[in-house]
């Protein structure tokens, strides 16, 4: 199907990544809105993380808090600009829009504002909707290669787990494998929800993108190649970070209008993992429109 992109949208960005998919501190951490742009104010959200480096971190789970407090700490992260780990594929997060947004006749109708960089980007599929019943995706890049409804379940760690086999995962297609732990960083705290006390797995239903991280021999370095069309793929700063809603779909993915939208879902949509760069992660930090 045709994807409605800007020409400055038509080359995938690609670099050496050169540390870790993400940040321990706020350097890239999104700051005042650009010119001419503005933040919307986010008023609920439902918090879901897939296991992953930064759950538990972003937001910070403090031992003994119950689901509803680590929702309450979500949407203070986020309204702060801080954002958000949504952890391995399929975790995910629900956003409420205090004000509904528009569809622009030139495209540039929102940003979800991560903090991806060049060499590495962790896609996530981005869906909307007017009354937060009805959804419909946003088709990216490679879109018409990834496999939905995809069911993926995580198994808690064994206390012998090594870094290596940290996390065992299966999915709905008969695949397998694990999620891996960062030995470097992050080692202070589980990866699997904290607040999800007493379970031994936790399942998740979305959209797979086809992977986009590879090793680059060359320069012995992890490489997450950008996606044009997702949360947390392009830098918050560059063009190719605004979103269309000229390119939704339904759930048999057909095209539909959509003029304007109260809630945004974003998935994690990627299942990739090593123990340099750890797991890929999609991150959320807000939500950003053009202010005219």
């Amino acid at each position: 199907m045709k994807i409605h992109f800007s020409a400055i949208w038509a080359a995938m960005l690609t670099c050496v990544a050169l540390s870790a998919c993400s940040s321990d501190d706020d350097s890239d951490m999104p700051q005042a809105p650009a010119t001419g742009t503005k933040t919307v104010t986010i008023t609920a959200v439902d918090y879901n993380p897939a296991p992953g480096q930064f759950v538990n971190e972003m937001p910070e789970y403090v031992s003994g808090m119950t689901r509803q407090q680590i929702q309450q700490a979500a949407l203070a992260d986020i309204q702060r600009g801080r954002g958000v780990s949504l952890g391995g594929f399929g975790g995910y997060i629900v956003m409420e829009l205090s004000e509904p947004i528009k569809h622009r006749p030139d495209g540039l109708d929102f940003k979800v504002l991560g903090n991806a960089f060049k060499g590495s980007a962790e896609p996530g599929v981005v869906e909307v909707s007017t009354d937060g019943t009805q959804w419909y995706a946003l088709a990216g890049q490679n879109w018409d290669e990834a496999e939905r409804n995809l069911t993926i379940t995580y198994y808690q760690s064994a206390e012998e787990a090594t870094p290596q086999q940290y996390i065992r995962w299966t999915t709905s297609d008969g695949q397998s494998g694990w999620m891996m732990r960062n030995p470097g960083f992050h080692t202070d705290h589980p990866y699997f929800p904290g607040w999800e006390d007493g379970i031994s797995s936790i399942t998740f239903t979305a959209t797979k993108l086809p992977n986009n991280w590879f090793f680059d021999s060359s320069t012995e370095n992890y490489v997450g190649e950008a996606r044009l069309g997702y949360a947390d793929s392009c830098p918050n700063n560059s063009a190719e970070s605004w979103l269309n809603l000229a390119n939704a779909v339904d759930a048999a993915n057909r095209p539909v209008t959509v003029d304007n939208v109260r809630y945004i879902k974003v998935t994690t949509g990627v299942i990739d993992s090593n123990t340099v760069t750890g797991e890929c992660s999609t991150e959320v930090m807000g939500i950003q429109v053009m202010a005219l």
